[in-house]
């Protein structure tokens, strides 16, 4: 398994993410606390104050591409501020 195999393995993990019909945006959104937002705009992904995460999907376009930006603006920083502990020491192992 790569480095980061394991860190989405325990990332899903500690999120209660356990079954591949919950990796949806809705389903990691949620458990990882993430606000989404679907607006006319360039999809993209902030940290509106410390440890509150908020991401625009483009809602023009079809949810396969909304899939794809989610998962590319849903950073690995990100999901591991979000999890716990162990998950970060393992962001920050695959980082050294």
């Amino acid at each position: 398994m790569t480095i980061l195999e394991e860190f989405l393995e325990n990332t899903y993990a500690t999120a209660g993410i356990i079954h591949p019909h919950q990796i949806t945006i809705q389903e990691l959104s949620r458990q990882l606390n993430v606000w989404l937002h679907y607006k006319p705009v360039g999809s993209r992904a902030l940290e509106a104050t410390s440890g509150m995460y908020s991401m625009f999907l483009d809602d023009r376009l079809p949810s396969d591409q909304q899939r794809l930006d989610f998962l590319h603006e849903l950073s690995p920083s990100q999901a591991c501020r979000q999890s716990d502990d162990h998950a970060s020491g393992i962001y920050q192992d695959a980082r050294n």
